[in-house]
């Protein structure tokens, strides 16, 4: 992701320059050390992390009664879902335009 924004500082003079070129300099840089660390250390780091958590026989009765759960509640609320999209392909527009207007 670019930071073109950043850069704009870089062209200004006297002393406005002088303070916020570092700061310029410092946003792209840090966008590509973050870059860097999360898909190189971080990975690596939970891998190791985790390999010493062994599983107990308590957490899978726990994940099964959650997908129980949900696909409970989801046999309730598929239809009103279905609906709602149904609605909203048919006013395409006023969907567009909301969603827009709440995001």
């Amino acid at each position: 992701m670019l930071h073109l924004h950043a850069f704009l500082p870089c062209r200004a003079c006297g002393v406005a320059g002088y303070l916020f070129r570092p700061l310029a300099a410092a946003v792209p840089v840090r966008a590509g050390v973050v870059l860097l660390l999360s898909r190189t250390l971080v990975p690596t780091l939970a891998n190791y992390l985790l390999r010493s958590l062994r599983p107990t026989r308590l957490w899978p009765r726990i994940f099964a009664r959650i997908q129980q759960g949900f696909e409970a509640h989801s046999r309730i609320f598929l239809p009103i879902i279905a609906a709602f999209c149904q609605r909203c392909l048919q006013n395409i527009r006023y969907f567009v335009i909301s969603f827009t207007a709440v995001t």
